[in-house]
């Protein structure tokens, strides 16, 4: 029996008698007065390029609060690549790693001494310092602030040390430093222990100023990285002080006790 197609009028078999099986012109004819009155409508396919700078985003939204985290997980790893290399090539490793009044023909460098360690009390004792008194700043300041002060802090800290002692230095103090030195300026009365003895920070930070003091230029520390890294975070501190935003941040205790 023949079929008669309601879209163009001719008659097919029952096989062909859809009109998506004959090719139908009055189909698509149909569409398009469906389409332009608005009663059917255009499926867009996704925009991919949204999509990933979305998941992107939602990638580095989930280390806000965790920073000091992060940087202290990326210490041990660039400490376990300096192992590594270590053993393969020591000058290798001293290219890649270390900062030196050379630094200009390795920019890298600024970077990279950072993150890296001398030995690995070294490290434990920086990981200790960045795994208590870093996560405290943040909540005060804020993930990519405390992030900011932590590299700002390294690097003056490091070529600070180059230009006045001109020697080698590696290791994250400095950028460390920084953020006690902040903690200092907006919670000078926060109760820590020193060597298992509570004192108020600021008392610790007055100690630790007098004992890199005595030993600039003559003891194994680098000193002088410790303190330039220090006085960016009093700087950083004074002006996040300074600031009602981040006053609002903070514990309303800790900041009475000003």
């Amino acid at each position: 029996m023949p079929y008669e197609c309601k879209f163009c009028g001719e008659q097919f078999c029952a096989e062909h008698r859809l009109p998506e099986r004959h090719t139908c012109p009055g189909l698509l004819e149909h569409r398009r007065k469906l389409k332009e009155e608005g009663r059917i409508f255009e499926i867009k396919e996704p925009n991919t390029s949204r999509t990933k700078d979305s998941s992107v985003r939602s990638y580095i939204s989930a280390f806000k609060g965790n920073i000091s985290f992060l940087i202290l997980g990326i210490m041990i790893l660039v400490y376990l690549m300096q192992v590594i290399v270590q053993a393969y090539n020591l000058d290798l490793h001293n290219h890649i790693f270390v900062l030196g009044p050379d630094f200009i023909d390795r920019p890298w460098s600024i970077i990279t001494n950072i993150f890296a360690h001398g030995h690995t009390p070294h490290l434990l004792i920086n990981s200790i310092v960045l795994f208590f008194f870093g996560p405290v700043l943040e909540r005060y300041v804020g993930s990519s602030k405390t992030l900011e002060l932590f590299l700002i802090a390294g690097i003056t800290g490091g070529l600070a040390q180059v230009f006045l002692v001109d020697s080698l230095v590696l290791g994250a103090s400095g950028g460390i430093l920084g953020i006690f030195g902040a903690l200092t300026i907006l919670v000078p009365k926060m109760t820590i222990f020193l060597i298992f003895i509570p004192m108020q920070l600021w008392m610790a930070t007055v100690f630790y100023i007098v004992y890199n003091l005595a030993f600039i230029g003559t003891g194994p520390e680098a000193s002088v990285a410790h303190l330039a890294g220090l006085a960016v975070g009093f700087i950083y501190g004074y002006f996040f002080r300074k600031s009602s935003k981040y006053r609002r941040k903070g514990p309303k205790k800790g900041f009475r006790r000003f």
